[in-house]
């Protein structure tokens, strides 16, 4: 495991096309936004655990698709 500081704005790159950003870092939450092409899925890992405890009978949980870091950094910029 590779474990890194950083500060909101400043990013991770994984690979040529995965870019993760820190978004804020505030009473002890960080918030990290994803981009990443659209075949890549992206999902939390509780989401996973939860659905494998569950009937496996169940429709598995929705992947989100990571988009654009974009108009999240231009509301955060505008904030």
């Amino acid at each position: 495991m590779l474990v890194l500081t950083r500060k909101p704005g400043e990013e991770i790159l994984i690979g040529d096309n995965i870019t993760v950003t820190i978004l804020t870092n505030s009473k002890g939450k960080v918030r990290v936004g994803i981009s990443a092409p659209d075949d890549v899925g992206i999902v939390r890992s509780e989401l996973i655990e939860k659905s494998e405890t569950k009937n496996t009978a169940e429709k598995p949980p929705q992947i989100k698709r990571a988009g654009t870091l974009r108009p999240v950094l231009t509301a955060l910029a505008r904030a």
